[in-house]
């Protein structure tokens, strides 16, 4: 239980099956779970897949009718729910969400806000609104060390970082529901991230076809959706990748697509804090990712392999590597697991009701 008086509104632009909005899911669940009085207030009604999720653990969602760009009734919306409610605290999630907040909350009220992304990552619109604005009264969050360094100084000096943590339990039934071994050499590899140009699935892509050229034995499956999806199977069958690449939608208990592969790969080209790398590395998986945000903090050569963004020869000699040694695999994915351990979901919750304490008083 928490001494927290007063209830906290949580404020997000979505709720899809993204890693900014299972963080939201899970930081809510986890401080309802605490004693916490908090809820959600949702811009975008039609980004709603997590919301049953929630509303199942308990936790109130107030869909506000606005779109990806807010929105002037949105704005409002807010606005009136937050003078209505009167919460202690409003704790918004991402730049935009972090924006009409503060525009949102009476002076008295304490916003945090937590960045999920790198600056770079931003739009120069986004940049500047924040820049200028500078919203949240309080410290600003972060994910990652990667995450506040990319911050101009005005902002950085605001900072700190909790990074998220994993479920333990759901990532060990995860791991005990994996398939058993089947006497294949084939070596199973799969991504799971949306099909935006900032992940880089085309390097995935060709880093595959290299891979397979040099003689790896593999099979990818690719997990997400969005605006290059298409463009990405085209690229698969031009590749010659028809028969070994698997394209499925996102979906719930996409923890178990990850603890059935042999081998996780993030190749984009800017993250905050990926969050299905938490969980690879939690079930035990051989991971290679891209050296970006907090994979450079939770990554080394004794249980991963880290390669450039965009370096389709680099990515196809760590595919090519980890294919061919099964005991390597296993090896590194045992130091994954154990180097993840002390990244748990309640210590995630323990910081943030801290950080939340601290703002209250």
């Amino acid at each position: 239980m928490t001494g927290l008086r007063g209830h906290v509104l949580c404020v997000t632009k979505g709720l899809d099956l993204g890693g900014m909005e299972r963080v939201v899911t899970d930081l809510a669940i986890g401080l309802c779970r605490r004693g916490v009085d908090i809820r959600v207030a949702l811009i975008n009604p039609g980004r709603d897949r997590l919301v049953p999720t929630l509303n199942e653990a308990g936790v109130a969602v107030h869909p506000l009718g606005g779109t990806d760009r807010l929105g002037w009734r949105a704005l409002v919306r807010l606005r009136r729910l937050i003078r209505a409610d009167r919460p202690a605290l409003v704790h918004a999630h991402g730049p935009m969400a972090g924006l009409a907040a503060a525009l949102a909350t009476p002076r008295r009220t304490p916003v945090l806000v937590s960045l999920h992304t790198t600056w770079q990552a931003m739009n120069r619109a986004t940049r500047a609104a924040v820049y200028v604005l500078q919203p949240g009264r309080g410290p600003l969050i972060t994910v990652s060390a990667a995450v506040r360094a990319s911050l101009p100084n005005r902002l950085r000096v605001r900072a700190i970082d909790i990074g998220h943590g994993v479920d333990n339990a759901a990532c060990a039934a995860a791991e005990q529901a994996r398939p058993a071994a089947q006497a294949t050499r084939v070596c199973s590899v799969v991504a799971v991230a949306s099909h935006r140009p900032v992940k880089n699935h085309e390097t995935l892509l060709r880093a595959c076809a290299a891979a397979r050229a040099d003689g790896a034995a593999l099979r990818l499956l690719l997990v997400g959706d969005g605006p290059r999806l298409e463009a990405h199977r085209h690229l698969a069958d031009a590749l010659g990748l028809g028969d070994v690449v698997t394209f499925r939608p996102p979906h719930p208990a996409v923890l178990l697509d990850i603890a059935a592969a042999d081998v996780f790969v993030i190749a984009s080209d800017l993250e905050g804090q990926p969050l299905v790398l938490l969980e690879a590395m939690a079930t035990g998986r051989a991971v290679v990712a891209t050296t970006v945000g907090r994979a450079t903090e939770l990554l080394d050569d004794t249980c991963g392999r880290l390669v450039p963004p965009g370096d389709v020869a680099a990515l196809a000699a760590a595919l090519c590597e980890l294919a061919a040694d099964g005991e390597l695999r296993t090896r590194l994915g045992a130091a994954a697991r154990v180097a993840i351990a002390p990244h748990s979901l309640s210590r995630a919750i323990d910081h943030h009701l801290a950080v939340y304490e601290g703002a209250l008083a």
